[in-house]
C-alpha cells in the first residue's frame, strides 16, 4: 500500500517541468565544460555530479509530505534566524564579508537557508491569514518587523545581492496574497524618500559598484573591469558565437568569474546571441510552467511557496544577466542551473522539488496548527 502511494505521487510529476529542468542542467553543464575546456576540466564534472544528487533531493523533497513542510515551516524560519544572528558572532569571514558559519565539514551560509524559510513562513502565514486581515495594518507592521530584521542582518554582512532578493521575494509573496495596490504605492514612496539615508549607508565598494554601473569606464582597470570585459565577451560572441571550447574571453582570463557569476558572458561569448536565446527561452517555460501550476493550486500554502520558488529563481535570473549585460550593477548573484557552485545548483533543485510537490499534494487538505 504505502508503495503504490509513492508510485502515484510519481505520477502526478509533470513529466514538461522534468524535461526543461533536464535541459536546463544539461545545457548549464555544457556550457560551463565548454567555458573551462582546456583549463580546469573537473568543474563540470563535479557541476554533473551534483546535477544528479540534487536531481534525486528535488524528487524527495516532492514526494514528501506537504503537511510535514507546513508543520515544520515556522520553525525552520526560527533557525534560519537564529543562524544569521549567529553568523555576526561567531561567524566566518572571507573576501572582506561575514558570512558564513563553520561546521568543521563545511561552512553554512545562512542567508541561502533563510530564503527558503521565508518562503515557507510567508506561504502558512497567509494560508491561516482570513482575507481581511492581509491588509490590516497592525499584522502588516508585525510581518514587516519579523522579516526585514533578518534581511537587514544579510545586508550588513555584507551581501546586498542576497538581501534585495528576499525583499523581491517578500513583494512577489505579499502581491500573490492580495495586499492593497495602495501599500505598495506607499512603501514605494517611503523606500524613494529613505533612498538618501541608505546611500549613506552603503559601503564604499557598493557605492563604487552603482558609480561604474553609471559609467564604467570611470575604473576601466577596477571596478569597472569585470562589467567591461563581460560587454566585450557578449558583443564577441555574434550570431552563432565562436564555438565549443574556443573563447578567448574566458580561456585567456580575460573576464573575471568566467564559471560562477559571469557565466552568462563566457556561453554568450562561445554559443553567441542563438545560444543565450535558447537558455532564455528555457528559463521562461520554467517560469511559465511554474505560475500555471500556482494558478491551479487550491490551498493557499501550496500556491504561495511557488510564487515564492519562481520570484526567487527569477530574480536570480533578470539580476544576474543584468549584471552582466551592463543593465544593473554588479552585485554578485549567480545564474540557476548554469553558474557553478554547490550553493545556487541547490538550491534551484530545493526550489524546484517545492513547486513539484505542490503539484503531487494538489487537493491534499493541510491542517491548520502545530
Amino acid at each position: 500500500m504505502y508503495k503504490q502511494g509513492i508510485v502515484n505521487k510519481i505520477k502526478k510529476i509533470p513529466i514538461s517541468i522534468i524535461l526543461v529542468i533536464a535541459l536546463l542542467s544539461g545545457y548549464g553543464v555544457m556550457a560551463l565544460y565548454s567555458i573551462s575546456f582546456g583549463q580546469d576540466d573537473g568543474l563540470a564534472y563535479t557541476q554533473a555530479v551534483r546535477t544528479v544528487v540534487l536531481f534525486v533531493v528535488m524528487i524527495f523533497v516532492a514526494l514528501l509530505d506537504i503537511q510535514i513542510i507546513y508543520r515544520c515551516a515556522y520553525y525552520l524560519y526560527a533557525l534560519a534566524v537564529l543562524l544569521l544572528l549567529g553568523v555576526e558572532f561567531v561567524g566566518v569571514s572571507a573576501m572582506g564579508a561575514k558570512r558564513w558559519i563553520n561546521l568543521g565539514v563545511f561552512k553554512l551560509q545562512p542567508a541561502e537557508l533563510f530564503k527558503f524559510a521565508l518562503i515557507l513562513m510567508l506561504s502558512r502565514f497567509f494560508h491561516k491569514c482570513k482575507e481581511e486581515q492581509i491588509s490590516d495594518l497592525k499584522t502588516l507592521c508585525l510581518l514587516s518587523v519579523i522579516v526585514l530584521a533578518p534581511i537587514a542582518l544579510i545586508i550588513k554582512q555584507p551581501d546586498l545581492g542576497t538581501g534585495l532578493l528576499a525583499l523581491g521575494v517578500v513583494i512577489a509573496i505579499f502581491f500573490a496574497a492580495g495586499l492593497a495596490a495602495k501599500i505598495f504605492l506607499w512603501a514605494a514612496l517611503l523606500c524613494i524618500c529613505a533612498s538618501p539615508i541608505a546611500w549613506s549607508m552603503m559601503h564604499d565598494y557598493q557605492k563604487k559598484r552603482v558609480l561604474v554601473f553609471l559609467n564604467p569606464e570611470l575604473d576601466p582597470l577596477g571596478a569597472g573591469y569585470n562589467i567591461l570585459q563581460s560587454k566585450i565577451s557578449i558583443g564577441s560572441g555574434g550570431l552563432f558565437g565562436k564555438g565549443f571550447g574556443k573563447g578567448t574571453q574566458t580561456h585567456l582570463n580575460f573576464l573575471p568569474e568566467h564559471e560562477t557569476d559571469f557565466a552568462f558572458a563566457g556561453l554568450s561569448e562561445e554559443f553567441g546571441f542563438i545560444g543565450c536565446v535558447v537558455l532564455i527561452v528555457l528559463y521562461m517555460l520554467l517560469c511559465v510552467l511554474s505560475l500555471w501550476i500556482a494558478m491551479h493550486c487550491h490551498a493557499v500554502f501550496a500556491k504561495m511557496n511557488v510564487v515564492g520558488v519562481v520570484s526567487m529563481l527569477f530574480i536570480h535570473f533578470i539580476i544576474n544577466i543584468g549584471m552582466v549585460t551592463g543593465l544593473l550593477p554588479v552585485v554578485g548573484i549567480p545564474l540557476p542551473f548554469v553558474s557553478y557552485g554547490g550553493t545556487i545548483l541547490a538550491s534551484a533543485f530545493l526550489g524546484m522539488g517545492l513547486i513539484l510537490n505542490s503539484v503531487v499534494h494538489e487537493g491534499c487538505r493541510i491542517e491548520v496548527g502545530f
